[in-house]
């Protein structure tokens, strides 16, 4: 999902109304840790509203995090 997101918006790819919506209301949802599912419908709503973009190098840094810290954030 972070993934896809990246892409929506750093390249507008992926950014169809209907995989917006699906990814939005269904497949962000279907995570089974509630912090990580927490962490991307932030994420999400940060790109939707305009108020924190999230790119492929935010996107490397997360997975970075999560490699280092078992966690999904922003921040160390």
């Amino acid at each position: 999902m972070l993934f896809i997101l990246a892409e929506q918006s750093e390249h507008q790819g992926l950014d169809t109304s209907s995989l917006k919506s699906s990814m939005d209301r269904w497949w962000i949802n279907c995570q089974r840790d509630a912090d990580d599912r927490a962490f991307v419908n932030e994420a999400v709503r940060g790109v939707r509203d305009g108020s924190r973009p999230f790119d492929h190098a935010m996107y490397a840094a997360v997975l970075d995090r999560r490699a280092r810290t078992g966690k999904l954030s922003f921040d160390d």
